[in-house]
Protein backbone atom coordinates (compact mmCIF):
# COMPACT_ATOMS: atom_id res chain seq x y z
CA UNK A 1 0.00 0.00 0.00
CA UNK A 2 1.72 3.44 -1.09
CA UNK A 3 1.62 6.42 0.69
CA UNK A 4 -1.49 7.71 -1.04
CA UNK A 5 -3.57 4.45 -0.48
CA UNK A 6 -2.86 4.56 3.64
CA UNK A 7 -3.95 8.36 3.20
CA UNK A 8 -7.43 7.91 1.60
CA UNK A 9 -7.35 5.37 3.83
CA UNK A 10 -7.04 6.66 7.08
CA UNK A 11 -8.31 10.23 6.30
CA UNK A 12 -11.31 9.06 3.82
CA UNK A 13 -14.14 10.02 6.14
CA UNK A 14 -13.25 13.64 5.92
CA UNK A 15 -14.44 13.47 2.17
CA UNK A 16 -18.06 14.25 4.28
CA UNK A 17 -16.48 16.91 6.36
CA UNK A 18 -18.14 20.33 5.45
CA UNK A 19 -14.80 22.32 5.74
CA UNK A 20 -11.98 21.85 3.06
CA UNK A 21 -9.60 19.27 4.41
CA UNK A 22 -5.87 19.06 2.67
CA UNK A 23 -2.61 16.76 4.36
CA UNK A 24 1.19 17.15 2.88
CA UNK A 25 4.64 16.09 3.84
CA UNK A 26 7.17 17.78 5.06
CA UNK A 27 8.24 18.19 1.25
CA UNK A 28 5.06 19.48 0.43
CA UNK A 29 3.47 16.78 -1.18
CA UNK A 30 0.00 16.42 -1.54
CA UNK A 31 -1.42 12.92 0.20
CA UNK A 32 -4.87 13.93 0.68
CA UNK A 33 -7.24 16.34 -0.84
CA UNK A 34 -10.77 16.05 0.57
CA UNK A 35 -14.00 16.62 -1.79
CA UNK A 36 -14.99 19.92 -0.36
CA UNK A 37 -11.73 21.09 -1.71
CA UNK A 38 -12.45 19.55 -4.87
CA UNK A 39 -15.79 21.34 -5.23
CA UNK A 40 -14.25 24.46 -4.35
CA UNK A 41 -11.03 24.51 -6.14
CA UNK A 42 -11.99 22.76 -9.42
CA UNK A 43 -9.33 20.59 -8.54
CA UNK A 44 -9.81 17.20 -8.65
CA UNK A 45 -7.89 14.28 -6.34
CA UNK A 46 -6.82 12.86 -9.90
CA UNK A 47 -4.78 15.82 -10.82
CA UNK A 48 -3.43 17.06 -7.36
CA UNK A 49 -2.46 14.26 -5.53
CA UNK A 50 1.27 13.61 -5.45
CA UNK A 51 2.19 16.88 -6.63
CA UNK A 52 3.70 20.16 -4.98
CA UNK A 53 1.45 22.54 -3.39
CA UNK A 54 3.55 25.19 -4.90
CA UNK A 55 2.64 23.59 -8.30
CA UNK A 56 -1.29 25.09 -7.78
CA UNK A 57 -0.76 27.28 -5.64
CA UNK A 58 2.58 29.41 -6.45
CA UNK A 59 2.00 31.49 -3.29
CA UNK A 60 2.23 29.00 -0.67
CA UNK A 61 6.32 29.15 -1.36
CA UNK A 62 6.51 32.18 -0.15
CA UNK A 63 8.91 32.62 2.87
CA UNK A 64 6.09 34.14 5.14
CA UNK A 65 4.40 30.54 4.43
CA UNK A 66 7.20 28.23 4.63
CA UNK A 67 8.76 29.43 8.02
CA UNK A 68 5.67 28.82 9.09
CA UNK A 69 5.03 25.29 8.09
CA UNK A 70 8.31 24.46 9.47
CA UNK A 71 7.21 24.81 12.67
CA UNK A 72 4.53 22.18 11.99
CA UNK A 73 7.06 19.79 10.19
CA UNK A 74 8.54 20.04 13.58
CA UNK A 75 5.60 19.13 15.99
CA UNK A 76 5.06 22.92 16.80
CA UNK A 77 1.65 24.63 16.86
CA UNK A 78 -0.77 25.04 15.06
CA UNK A 79 -0.33 28.17 12.56
CA UNK A 80 -3.78 30.21 11.98
CA UNK A 81 -4.24 32.32 8.90
CA UNK A 82 -7.15 34.39 9.48
CA UNK A 83 -9.93 35.71 6.73
CA UNK A 84 -9.07 39.39 7.91
CA UNK A 85 -5.01 38.85 7.56
CA UNK A 86 -5.21 36.18 3.87
CA UNK A 87 -8.83 36.47 2.56
CA UNK A 88 -8.03 32.95 1.26
CA UNK A 89 -5.03 30.13 1.19
CA UNK A 90 -6.44 28.10 -1.59
CA UNK A 91 -8.04 30.59 -4.54
CA UNK A 92 -11.68 29.00 -4.82
CA UNK A 93 -13.93 30.97 -7.40
CA UNK A 94 -18.06 31.68 -6.35
CA UNK A 95 -20.52 31.85 -8.64
CA UNK A 96 -20.21 35.71 -9.35
CA UNK A 97 -16.35 35.67 -9.95
CA UNK A 98 -15.25 36.60 -6.57
CA UNK A 99 -13.07 34.24 -4.45
CA UNK A 100 -13.82 32.60 -1.04
CA UNK A 101 -13.33 34.18 2.16
CA UNK A 102 -11.40 31.80 4.31
CA UNK A 103 -10.24 31.06 7.39
CA UNK A 104 -7.55 28.36 7.67
CA UNK A 105 -6.06 26.26 10.27
CA UNK A 106 -2.80 23.87 9.88
CA UNK A 107 -2.04 21.33 12.61
CA UNK A 108 0.79 18.82 12.83
CA UNK A 109 -0.26 15.42 12.65
CA UNK A 110 1.97 12.33 13.11
CA UNK A 111 3.14 10.62 9.61
CA UNK A 112 3.03 7.20 8.80
CA UNK A 113 5.97 6.15 9.93
CA UNK A 114 6.10 8.22 13.20
CA UNK A 115 9.27 10.49 12.26
CA UNK A 116 8.05 14.03 11.89
CA UNK A 117 4.55 15.24 10.82
CA UNK A 118 2.19 15.91 8.14
CA UNK A 119 0.65 19.30 7.94
CA UNK A 120 -3.18 19.38 8.12
CA UNK A 121 -4.98 21.93 6.48
CA UNK A 122 -8.63 22.88 7.71
CA UNK A 123 -10.12 25.22 5.62
CA UNK A 124 -13.65 26.82 6.76
CA UNK A 125 -15.27 29.26 4.14
CA UNK A 126 -16.62 32.32 6.10
CA UNK A 127 -17.76 34.44 3.25
CA UNK A 128 -21.08 35.17 4.08
CA UNK A 129 -19.99 35.76 7.55
CA UNK A 130 -17.28 38.39 6.26
CA UNK A 131 -20.01 39.85 4.06
CA UNK A 132 -22.46 40.46 7.14
CA UNK A 133 -20.14 42.23 8.79
CA UNK A 134 -18.78 44.18 5.62
CA UNK A 135 -22.38 44.98 4.94
CA UNK A 136 -22.61 46.52 8.77
CA UNK A 137 -19.67 48.34 8.84
CA UNK A 138 -20.81 49.50 4.86
CA UNK A 139 -24.26 50.91 7.46
CA UNK A 140 -21.66 52.37 9.71
CA UNK A 141 -19.95 54.51 7.45
CA UNK A 142 -23.45 55.11 5.82
CA UNK A 143 -24.98 56.75 8.48
CA UNK A 144 -21.54 58.64 9.44
CA UNK A 145 -21.38 60.16 5.84
CA UNK A 146 -25.18 60.95 6.76
CA UNK A 147 -24.27 62.94 10.04
CA UNK A 148 -21.61 64.85 8.73
CA UNK A 149 -23.92 66.20 5.56
CA UNK A 150 -26.49 66.81 7.73
CA UNK A 151 -23.77 69.06 10.02
CA UNK A 152 -23.11 71.26 7.00
CA UNK A 153 -27.01 71.84 6.83
CA UNK A 154 -28.42 71.56 10.17
CA UNK A 155 -26.46 74.41 12.34
CA UNK A 156 -28.40 75.17 14.35
CA UNK A 157 -28.44 71.45 16.22
CA UNK A 158 -27.19 71.14 19.41
CA UNK A 159 -24.24 69.48 20.40
CA UNK A 160 -26.03 67.25 23.02
CA UNK A 161 -28.76 65.86 20.82
CA UNK A 162 -26.19 65.03 18.11
CA UNK A 163 -24.00 63.71 20.46
CA UNK A 164 -27.01 61.52 21.40
CA UNK A 165 -27.58 60.07 18.13
CA UNK A 166 -23.95 59.07 17.18
CA UNK A 167 -24.20 57.14 20.54
CA UNK A 168 -27.18 55.50 19.61
CA UNK A 169 -25.64 54.50 16.17
CA UNK A 170 -22.80 53.58 17.24
CA UNK A 171 -24.11 51.14 20.44
CA UNK A 172 -26.88 49.50 17.38
CA UNK A 173 -23.09 48.50 15.45
CA UNK A 174 -21.64 47.41 18.19
CA UNK A 175 -24.49 45.23 19.22
CA UNK A 176 -24.41 43.62 15.50
CA UNK A 177 -20.84 43.24 15.27
CA UNK A 178 -21.31 41.51 18.70
CA UNK A 179 -24.06 39.16 18.16
CA UNK A 180 -21.93 37.88 14.91
CA UNK A 181 -18.93 37.80 16.92
CA UNK A 182 -20.75 35.50 19.32
CA UNK A 183 -21.62 33.40 16.77
CA UNK A 184 -18.80 32.46 15.31
CA UNK A 185 -17.19 31.77 18.42
CA UNK A 186 -20.15 29.10 19.84
CA UNK A 187 -19.88 27.58 16.11
CA UNK A 188 -16.08 27.09 16.79
CA UNK A 189 -16.64 25.82 20.62
CA UNK A 190 -19.39 24.00 19.51
CA UNK A 191 -17.93 21.91 16.07
CA UNK A 192 -14.03 21.91 18.04
CA UNK A 193 -15.10 18.51 20.37
CA UNK A 194 -16.55 16.22 17.73
CA UNK A 195 -13.95 17.52 15.31
CA UNK A 196 -10.92 16.21 17.94
CA UNK A 197 -13.01 13.34 18.42
CA UNK A 198 -13.03 12.46 14.54
CA UNK A 199 -9.86 13.18 14.23
CA UNK A 200 -8.26 11.47 17.13
CA UNK A 201 -10.50 8.15 16.09
CA UNK A 202 -8.77 7.96 12.59
CA UNK A 203 -5.32 8.53 14.54
CA UNK A 204 -6.80 5.52 16.70
CA UNK A 205 -7.80 3.38 13.68
CA UNK A 206 -4.09 3.39 12.34
CA UNK A 207 -2.63 1.99 15.14
CA UNK A 208 -5.50 -0.76 15.49
CA UNK A 209 -5.70 -1.92 11.97
CA UNK A 210 -5.44 -5.31 12.79
CA UNK A 211 -7.98 -5.66 15.70
CA UNK A 212 -11.52 -5.75 14.21
CA UNK A 213 -12.98 -5.19 17.42
CA UNK A 214 -11.21 -1.75 17.77
CA UNK A 215 -11.93 -1.24 14.60
CA UNK A 216 -15.80 -1.13 14.90
CA UNK A 217 -15.16 0.52 17.97
CA UNK A 218 -13.86 3.79 16.13
CA UNK A 219 -15.83 3.23 13.57
CA UNK A 220 -19.19 3.59 15.69
CA UNK A 221 -17.31 6.76 17.64
CA UNK A 222 -16.55 8.35 13.95
CA UNK A 223 -20.45 8.37 12.94
CA UNK A 224 -21.05 9.46 16.23
CA UNK A 225 -19.05 12.84 15.82
CA UNK A 226 -20.92 13.43 12.63
CA UNK A 227 -24.04 12.78 13.96
CA UNK A 228 -22.91 15.52 16.33
CA UNK A 229 -21.49 17.84 13.86
CA UNK A 230 -24.91 17.79 11.97
CA UNK A 231 -27.03 18.04 14.67
CA UNK A 232 -24.76 21.13 15.63
CA UNK A 233 -25.88 22.66 12.44
CA UNK A 234 -29.07 22.28 12.74
CA UNK A 235 -29.17 24.12 15.72
CA UNK A 236 -27.27 26.76 14.36
CA UNK A 237 -29.70 26.99 11.69
CA UNK A 238 -32.91 27.33 13.97
CA UNK A 239 -31.86 30.57 15.98
CA UNK A 240 -34.06 32.92 16.01
CA UNK A 241 -33.03 35.29 18.88
CA UNK A 242 -29.72 35.54 20.26
CA UNK A 243 -29.31 34.07 23.70
CA UNK A 244 -25.84 34.38 25.04
CA UNK A 245 -23.95 32.43 27.98
CA UNK A 246 -20.89 32.77 29.16
CA UNK A 247 -17.51 31.73 27.91
CA UNK A 248 -13.71 31.43 28.96
CA UNK A 249 -13.64 34.41 31.57
CA UNK A 250 -15.20 37.47 31.13
CA UNK A 251 -16.33 36.37 27.55
CA UNK A 252 -19.70 35.24 26.08
CA UNK A 253 -20.85 32.95 23.00
CA UNK A 254 -24.19 32.69 21.35
CA UNK A 255 -26.16 29.67 22.79
CA UNK A 256 -27.02 27.25 20.19
CA UNK A 257 -29.23 25.35 22.39
CA UNK A 258 -32.07 27.14 21.86
CA UNK A 259 -35.48 25.47 22.68
CA UNK A 260 -37.93 26.30 19.84
CA UNK A 261 -41.61 26.31 21.92
CA UNK A 262 -44.42 25.72 18.92
CA UNK A 263 -48.01 25.57 20.33
CA UNK A 264 -50.74 23.65 18.48
CA UNK A 265 -53.96 24.65 19.11
CA UNK A 266 -56.21 21.80 18.14
CA UNK A 267 -59.35 19.84 19.92
CA UNK A 268 -58.29 16.30 18.26
CA UNK A 269 -56.34 14.09 19.43
CA UNK A 270 -55.12 12.38 16.17
CA UNK A 271 -53.86 15.26 14.44
CA UNK A 272 -51.79 16.09 17.71
CA UNK A 273 -50.51 12.86 18.07
CA UNK A 274 -49.29 13.29 14.61
CA UNK A 275 -47.86 16.50 14.92
CA UNK A 276 -45.85 15.10 18.15
CA UNK A 277 -44.51 12.37 16.06
CA UNK A 278 -43.13 14.93 13.23
CA UNK A 279 -41.70 17.10 15.75
CA UNK A 280 -39.62 14.07 17.21
CA UNK A 281 -37.28 14.80 14.42
CA UNK A 282 -36.44 18.50 16.22
CA UNK A 283 -35.22 17.71 19.24
CA UNK A 284 -34.73 21.41 20.60
CA UNK A 285 -39.12 21.79 20.03
CA UNK A 286 -41.09 21.95 22.96
CA UNK A 287 -44.61 21.48 21.98
CA UNK A 288 -47.48 22.79 23.72
CA UNK A 289 -51.11 22.32 22.99
CA UNK A 290 -54.46 24.10 23.30
CA UNK A 291 -58.00 22.95 22.77
CA UNK A 292 -59.20 26.39 21.31
CA UNK A 293 -58.58 30.13 21.16
CA UNK A 294 -59.31 31.57 24.58
CA UNK A 295 -57.03 28.67 25.98
CA UNK A 296 -54.59 29.64 23.10
CA UNK A 297 -54.17 33.21 24.05
CA UNK A 298 -53.74 32.30 28.05
CA UNK A 299 -50.61 30.58 26.77
CA UNK A 300 -49.59 32.49 24.27
CA UNK A 301 -49.48 35.54 26.98
CA UNK A 302 -47.61 33.75 29.67
CA UNK A 303 -44.80 31.60 27.88
CA UNK A 304 -42.63 32.32 24.75
CA UNK A 305 -43.90 30.98 22.15
CA UNK A 306 -42.01 30.59 18.97
CA UNK A 307 -44.67 29.17 16.57
CA UNK A 308 -48.16 28.47 16.59
CA UNK A 309 -50.06 25.53 14.55
CA UNK A 310 -53.49 25.97 14.45
CA UNK A 311 -56.71 24.31 13.42
CA UNK A 312 -59.56 25.60 10.92
CA UNK A 313 -62.04 25.33 13.51
CA UNK A 314 -62.54 25.15 16.92
CA UNK A 315 -65.62 25.00 19.30
CA UNK A 316 -64.88 28.91 20.40
CA UNK A 317 -64.61 29.75 16.76
CA UNK A 318 -62.25 29.52 13.83
CA UNK A 319 -58.95 29.80 12.28
CA UNK A 320 -59.58 33.56 11.18
CA UNK A 321 -60.72 34.50 14.57
CA UNK A 322 -57.93 33.28 15.65
CA UNK A 323 -55.73 35.40 13.42
CA UNK A 324 -58.24 38.33 14.28
CA UNK A 325 -57.46 38.22 18.21
CA UNK A 326 -53.90 37.78 18.00
CA UNK A 327 -54.08 41.04 16.08
CA UNK A 328 -55.98 43.08 18.23
CA UNK A 329 -53.80 41.37 21.11
CA UNK A 330 -50.49 42.70 19.19
CA UNK A 331 -49.48 39.26 19.42
CA UNK A 332 -46.90 39.12 16.47
CA UNK A 333 -46.46 35.58 16.31
CA UNK A 334 -46.57 33.09 12.90
CA UNK A 335 -49.21 31.02 12.45
CA UNK A 336 -49.15 27.69 10.22
CA UNK A 337 -53.11 26.68 9.03
CA UNK A 338 -53.47 22.88 9.83
CA UNK A 339 -56.21 21.28 7.98
CA UNK A 340 -57.29 17.80 7.16
CA UNK A 341 -59.28 19.38 3.85
CA UNK A 342 -57.63 20.99 0.83
CA UNK A 343 -59.87 23.88 0.22
CA UNK A 344 -58.59 26.59 -1.43
CA UNK A 345 -60.87 29.40 -0.82
CA UNK A 346 -60.51 28.90 2.94
CA UNK A 347 -56.59 28.35 2.50
CA UNK A 348 -57.01 32.05 0.74
CA UNK A 349 -58.82 33.76 3.52
CA UNK A 350 -56.30 32.45 6.00
CA UNK A 351 -53.20 33.52 4.36
CA UNK A 352 -54.83 37.07 3.57
CA UNK A 353 -56.37 36.96 6.92
CA UNK A 354 -52.27 36.67 7.89
CA UNK A 355 -51.52 33.28 8.39
CA UNK A 356 -47.95 32.50 7.24
CA UNK A 357 -48.78 28.92 5.57
CA UNK A 358 -51.59 26.76 4.75
CA UNK A 359 -51.07 22.91 4.59
CA UNK A 360 -52.83 19.77 4.68
CA UNK A 361 -52.22 17.31 7.77
CA UNK A 362 -50.73 14.77 5.99
CA UNK A 363 -48.27 16.47 4.37
CA UNK A 364 -46.61 17.23 7.54
CA UNK A 365 -44.25 14.28 8.97
CA UNK A 366 -41.10 13.67 10.23
CA UNK A 367 -39.38 14.84 6.71
CA UNK A 368 -40.82 17.89 6.15
CA UNK A 369 -41.42 19.12 9.94
CA UNK A 370 -37.86 21.00 10.27
CA UNK A 371 -37.62 22.78 7.25
CA UNK A 372 -41.43 23.77 7.54
CA UNK A 373 -40.44 24.84 10.83
CA UNK A 374 -37.41 26.82 9.84
CA UNK A 375 -38.76 28.54 7.16
CA UNK A 376 -41.59 30.04 8.82
CA UNK A 377 -39.23 31.28 11.40
CA UNK A 378 -37.52 32.67 8.92
CA UNK A 379 -39.99 34.50 7.71
CA UNK A 380 -40.90 35.84 10.91
CA UNK A 381 -37.01 37.07 11.05
CA UNK A 382 -36.60 39.09 8.32
CA UNK A 383 -41.07 40.46 8.98
CA UNK A 384 -39.47 41.39 12.09
CA UNK A 385 -36.21 42.99 11.13
CA UNK A 386 -38.72 45.39 8.43
CA UNK A 387 -40.61 45.87 11.11
CA UNK A 388 -37.90 47.03 13.24
CA UNK A 389 -35.52 49.22 10.74
CA UNK A 390 -39.21 51.02 9.07
CA UNK A 391 -39.66 51.96 13.23
CA UNK A 392 -36.23 53.12 13.59
CA UNK A 393 -36.14 55.39 10.37
CA UNK A 394 -39.47 56.34 11.48
CA UNK A 395 -38.08 57.34 14.90
CA UNK A 396 -34.95 59.49 13.51
CA UNK A 397 -37.26 61.22 10.81
CA UNK A 398 -39.40 62.22 13.97
CA UNK A 399 -36.37 63.36 16.00
CA UNK A 400 -35.15 65.77 12.77
CA UNK A 401 -38.50 66.98 12.25
CA UNK A 402 -38.90 68.73 15.40
CA UNK A 403 -34.99 69.44 15.73
CA UNK A 404 -35.35 71.67 13.02
CA UNK A 405 -38.82 73.10 12.97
Amino acid sequence: MNIFEMSAEKYGVLDHAPVGICVINDDYTILFWNRCLEDWTGITKKHILGKKLEKYFPDLGAPKYKKRLETIFEGGPPAIFSSQLHKYVFPCLLSNGENRIQHTTVSGIPAFNKKGYFALWAVTDVTELTQRIDKYRAMRNTALDEIQQRKKTEQGLKAANRKILEQQKAVIEEERLKVLLQMSGATAHELNQPLMSLLGNIELMALNMEDREKLVKHIKNIEEAGQRIAGIVKKIQSIRHYEIKPYMGNGSIVNIDQAISILFIEDSDQNFIKIKDAAKCVPQVCLFRAMGIESGIRILKNRQIDLVFSACLFLDGTGTDLLQRLKSEELEIPVIIISDQDDEITAGSMIHAGAYDYLHIDMINRSSFSQLVLNNLEKARLKREIREANKKISQISNVYAVMTG
